[in-house]
């Protein structure tokens, strides 16, 4: 089964874009170094102040305004109140850029602690030298800001500056790996999806979009670097090349998320094998209103009906794998089924008995005149309510 579910959601980690380009981008270097390998007009060296605004400018309007609030972001820290850097000191943006650092530290540490569930590992693999290159320049870059000799500080700059080039060929080789029916994404999310069969839910979207939370920080990192390196060197770059390169790389994430297809739908989860539909929430037996109207909608609900029957909602816990207490606890964690403390469900035994039925201990007792209080849930045969194709990477 997978892992990655344990991995907390990555958010908005733009306002630190604009706090580390105001923060760095004050500090030039003393001459300029050779510059690399793109086709652009020297700006005189006049206008460079300028420049070096209007790259802030349009840097920090393009990403703070497009709405980055999806997918990376929905776990780091929320640092939109830094989106106007200028009102911050040096040692706050340090701070930001420390808590990216350290987030992108901790989700390829989930990641390859889940290497062994994933046969995705060889596309994985082959991304890892651009992830470390990554890290390594973004760390480079923290650090710069913390040595006080300007000339000392011009050199790192210097040296970051001279592997331009790298960055944009490392940005471009990432968002190739990961499109494609063949590409990163799909051939992984396959795999996430493998490990948690028979079921199919919410999970997987989740866990899917974790794993993909990875690049999609390291590429928000490099935007960061080229970012700066077009604020200390604008004589370097076209005055648009910073906007250019914001909006590129949102159009590359919107890309890279079409492959992701949406979660499944909350309320229920899908059993592979036997077809059918289980609603997520049990139904407390008081509420004779939501069952009659649960059974109206063509799902079965037990206590009221024979199917599910106690052994068909045991054989789907048990589907897990895993027995007793630790297979109802991880079909809970998975959000498939929803049982309340007691672990006991109302429902007709295989001779059509009504019994209360522990789920962790497969005992069933008689249930009487059914003034039992345990809840019962509800199921039905995926006869066209779902498509399932519309969510799995298996099947569609």
């Amino acid at each position: 089964m997978s892992t990655l579910s344990s991995m907390p959601k990555i958010p908005r980690v733009w306002g630190a874009v604009c706090g580390v380009l105001v923060a760095v981008a004050v500090v030039a270097p003393s001459a300029s170094p050779a510059a690399p390998r793109h086709d652009a007009k020297p700006t005189p060296v006049a206008k460079q102040a300028s420049v070096a605004e209007g790259v802030v400018t349009a840097v920090a309007a393009e990403v703070v305004k497009s709405g980055i609030k999806a997918a990376v972001a929905q776990w780091a820290p929320d640092l939109t109140k830094y989106v106007d850097p200028t009102g911050h000191a040096l040692a706050q943006i340090q701070v930001q850029l420390e808590e990216i650092s350290r987030r992108l530290s901790e989700l390829l540490d989930q990641q390859q602690a889940a290497e062994q569930h994933l046969n995705c590992v060889t596309q994985r693999v082959a991304l890892d030298p651009v992830l470390s290159r990554t890290e390594a320049w973004f760390s480079t870059l923290r650090k710069a800001a913390r040595i006080s000799e300007p000339s000392a500080r011009a050199e790192v700059f210097a040296r970051m500056y001279s592997q331009y080039d790298s960055m944009v060929s490392d940005q471009n080789h990432l968002h190739r790996a990961l499109n494609g029916a063949d590409g990163l994404i799909r051939a992984c999310a396959k795999h996430i999806e493998t490990g948690m069969k028979p079921y199919l839910s919410a999970a997987l979207s989740r866990d899917v979009n974790d794993f993909y939370a990875v690049y999609h920080t390291a590429a928000g990192e490099l935007l960061i670097l080229r970012a700066n390196m077009m604020a200390l060197y604008p004589g370097h770059f076209p005055t648009t090349d910073a906007k250019d390169a914001a909006l590129e790389l949102e159009t590359r994430w919107r890309v890279e998320r079409e492959w992701i297809k949406p979660a499944f739908p909350a309320s229920m989860s899908y059993d592979i094998k036997s077809g059918w539909l289980w609603r997520y929430t049990t139904i407390t037996w008081s509420n004779k209103s939501l069952m009659t109207q649960l059974e109206r909608d063509g799902w079965r609900v037990t206590g009221r009906s024979t199917t599910p029957s106690c052994s068909a909602v045991a054989a789907f816990v048990k589907a897990t794998g895993r027995t007793g207490a630790t297979a109802l606890n991880y079909v809970k964690q998975l959000r498939v089924l929803d049982i309340p403390s007691g672990d006991t469900i109302l429902c007709y035994d295989d001779h059509d008995k009504l019994r209360n039925y522990d789920l962790v201990r497969y005992y069933e007792t008689y249930a009487g005149d059914v003034t039992s209080h345990w809840p019962s849930v509800a199921a039905r045969p995926n006869d066209g309510l779902v498509n399932i194709s519309d969510y799995s990477y298996l099947n569609g």
